[in-house]
């Protein structure tokens, strides 16, 4: 994972709110690195003209953060990290993968 993306995963951190336990916030920090990453990943495939996410790594990560907000008791936490993932969906639906 580029340092670029972990920067990135940091910059959300004022749309995930000051309230957020610091164990919770590592662990979204993580999971949204990682689907930044699979994300650049898949834009690299679609410009090379290969596969694009052929073992499901970037709607794998979609999965745990979408499992993360779901198991919230925090339900400011969850609308923010929702509107995250509703704009992680529409990029991988633009790419023509289904996100499960």
């Amino acid at each position: 994972m580029s340092s670029a993306v972990e920067e990135l995963a940091h910059a959300l951190d004022p749309v995930l709110g000051d309230d957020v336990a610091e164990a919770d916030r590592r662990r979204l920090r993580t999971g949204i690195a990682a689907m930044l990453d699979a994300l650049a990943e898949m834009v690299d495939a679609v410009g090379a003209g290969r596969e694009v996410d052929p073992d499901g790594t970037c709607r794998s990560n979609l999965t745990d953060l979408e499992r993360f907000a779901t198991e919230s008791d925090d339900l400011v936490l969850t609308a923010r990290l929702g509107a995250v993932l509703h704009t992680a969906r529409r990029i991988v639906a633009a790419m023509g993968l289904e996100v499960r």
